[in-house]
């Protein structure tokens, strides 16, 4: 029985209903059948790109806040912006460099 990759319950079902082998894998064993099933959230292409588009919004909303603090006060020095801004656009532009940057390999 070789691993199979599934992302979704539709895909699986429609591997069942092509393959005659899997069929018959999952008559005579179901259980271990679903075991070799492997599903990793990184085989999602949407929730790697849900994730980067929501640090990347939450990055500009940042800028746009600080950009509005500065024309509501006249302009800002650097130890009025608030801290927590600060922390929250650092940690935002800390984890899309940690997801766009390429891991690495071992050889």
């Amino acid at each position: 029985m070789a691993k199979r990759s599934v992302r979704s319950f539709e895909e699986f079902t429609q591997q069942v209903k092509d393959d005659p082998a899997l069929q018959a894998e999952l008559k005579n064993d179901p259980v271990q059948a679903l075991k070799d099933l492997t599903y990793t959230p990184q085989q999602d292409p949407w929730l790697f790109r849900g994730v980067v588009y929501s640090l990347g919004l939450s990055i500009l909303i940042i800028i746009g806040g600080i950009i509005a603090l500065m024309f509501r006060n006249g302009g800002l020095k650097n130890d009025e912006v608030p801290t927590l801004l600060t922390a929250l656009g650092s940690a935002a532009i800390g984890a899309l460099a940690g997801l766009l940057a390429p891991s690495p390999r071992n050889s």
